[in-house]
C-alpha cells in the first residue's frame, strides 16, 4: 500500500503518506525505512513549507530495475527499455514483417529486438527484472508454437515458454488491447480511473474493460471482442460468420479503403494521418465517409455504455491523429441515445499515446512490483495457477 501511494503521487512527504493510507505514522516511518534500505524508494529534497522543518519527499527508485517491453503487431515488432517509474529509452523496430504466418520468423524477429535491448542494457549496468510483451492475436497467449531449439530441433511451446526460455527471464505476454489499457490506466490522460473500456482499432477491432482498476478477462480468451458487435443488421457476413460486425465499418483497413475511394487514391500508399488531413480540411466526401463510420462506431458504444456505465470509453490503437475525431463525433452521436442518467457523465476519449504499446507491455512486469513493493516475480508454475484461478 505504501509503495504504492509513493508510485502513485510520485513525490510524498511521509506525513502525507499517514493521511493517503490511514495508517499511523510510526507504521509509516518503520515500512519507508524498509523499503529505503531495499533501495525501493529514496529520499529527495524537502518540499516548501511555510511553518516547521522541511518535510523530506519520497519517490521510487526508478533506476533500480528494469523491464522489456515490446509489442508485436501483424506486420512489426517494437521493442524499449522502460524503468520502474514508465520511462521509455532504448527502442528498437522492425517494419514491414510477416510475423503472422510464420511462427518461427516471428519468435527470430522477437528474440532480436530483445536481444538488441538487453545488450544495451547490460553494456550500461542496468538490472533487467523480466519481459512483458503485447501481442496482436489471442492464440498467442495460450497456443503452442513452433520453435527451434539450439540443436536445430523443432518443439512446440508457448510464446512466454520460448522467450522465457531463451534469456532466463520472467516472462508474461497478453493481448495488445490489454497491455494498451494498461498504459492507459497508469499513464493516460485520466489515469487512475476505476472503470473504463477501450476499443483498440488496428487490422480489427479488439478491446479491453478495466474494472475496479483490473483488466476483465473471463472465463475464455475472446472476452472484449467489441470488433464483433453487430452494428448493421442487414451489412455484410463477418468472417466470423455474423453479419454487419463492427470491424468491417472501422477497422483500420476498412477506413483505408473506403477512403482511398474517396480521395482517389491507392489504399496501399493512404495513411490514417492522411484521412485525418483530408477531413480537418473538409474534403466533403471525407468527412460523409468518417461520420458514417462514427455513427457505427457510436452504435457499439452505446451498447457498451448501456451495458457496462464505465467512467470512461477510450477509442485508439492505430487511428493516430483519426483518434481524437472519432471520440468527439461518437460523444456527440450517443448522447441522445444512452440511459438518461448516464448522459454527460461517460467521457469519450481519443488516445494516440506514442509510447503506449511497450509501456504497456512492461506494465505486465511492473504492476506486479507496483502491488508487492517487491522485485520478485512468481515462478512459472505459480502464474499458471494464478491464470487458472482467474
Amino acid at each position: 500500500m505504501v509503495y504504492r501511494a509513493v508510485w502513485t503521487f510520485k513525490r510524498i512527504s511521509r506525513i502525507e503518506l499517514a493521511a493517503k493510507t490511514g495508517l499511523h505514522p510510526a507504521t509509516i516511518t518503520h515500512i519507508v525505512d524498509e523499503l529505503v534500505t531495499e533501495s525501493l524508494l529514496k529520499e529527495s529534497g524537502s518540499a516548501e513549507i511555510s511553518i516547521g522543518r522541511p518535510a523530506l519527499q519520497l519517490e521510487i527508485n526508478p533506476e533500480i530495475a528494469y523491464v522489456v517491453g515490446v509489442n508485436v503487431t501483424r506486420d512489426s515488432v517494437s521493442a524499449a527499455l522502460i524503468d520502474l517509474s514508465g520511462q521509455v529509452s532504448q527502442e528498437v523496430s522492425f517494419g514491414g514483417l510477416q510475423v503472422r504466418n510464420d511462427n518461427k520468423y516471428l519468435i527470430n524477429r522477437l528474440a532480436q529486438s530483445i536481444e538488441i535491448i538487453l545488450e544495451d542494457a547490460i553494456q550500461a549496468g542496468r538490472n533487467v527484472i523480466g519481459i512483458g510483451i503485447g501481442a496482436p492475436e489471442r492464440d498467442y497467449l495460450t497456443s503452442r508454437l513452433v520453435s527451434v531449439s539450439p540443436s536445430g530441433e523443432n518443439h512446440e511451446q508457448t510464446l512466454s515458454e520460448v522467450i522465457s526460455e531463451r534469456f532466463d527471464l520472467p516472462v508474461v505476454v497478453d493481448h495488445n488491447s490489454n497491455t494498451l489499457a494498461l498504459d492507459l490506466q497508469y499513464f493516460g490522460e485520466i489515469a487512475g480511473v476505476s472503470n473504463f473500456v477501450l476499443l483498440r482499432h488496428g487490422f480489427g477491432v479488439g478491446g479491453s474493460v478495466v474494472i475496479n482498476h483490473e483488466i476483465y478477462y473471463g472465463s475464455h480468451p475472446t472476452s472484449s471482442q467489441f470488433g464483433h458487435l453487430t452494428v448493421d443488421n442487414n451489412g455484410e457476413k463477418c468472417w466470423c460468420g455474423n453479419f454487419g460486425c463492427l470491424e468491417l465499418y472501422a477497422s483500420v483497413p476498412a477506413i483505408l479503403a473506403r477512403a482511398a475511394l474517396d480521395l482517389g487514391l491507392p489504399t496501399s500508399t493512404l495513411t490514417v494521418e492522411q484521412v485525418a488531413a483530408a477531413y480537418k480540411a473538409g474534403h466533403i466526401a471525407m468527412v460523409a465517409t468518417i461520420q458514417n463510420v462514427s455513427k457505427y462506431i457510436s452504435f457499439a458504444v452505446i451498447t457498451i455504455v448501456n451495458t457496462l456505465a464505465p467512467d470512461a470509453v477510450f477509442i485508439g490503437g492505430a487511428l493516430g491523429s483519426l483518434a481524437p475525431i472519432f471520440a468527439q463525433l461518437v460523444q456527440e452521436n450517443i448522447e441522445g441515445r444512452i440511459y438518461p442518467t448516464l448522459r454527460n457523465q461517460i467521457p469519450v476519449i481519443g488516445t494516440s499515446q506514442a509510447a503506449g504499446p511497450v509501456r504497456g507491455a512492461a506494465m505486465l512486469i511492473i504492476r506486479n512490483i507496483i502491488n508487492t513493493a517487491s522485485l520478485d516475480f512468481p515462478t512459472t508454475a505459480d502464474r499458471k495457477q494464478s491464470s487458472k484461478a482467474g
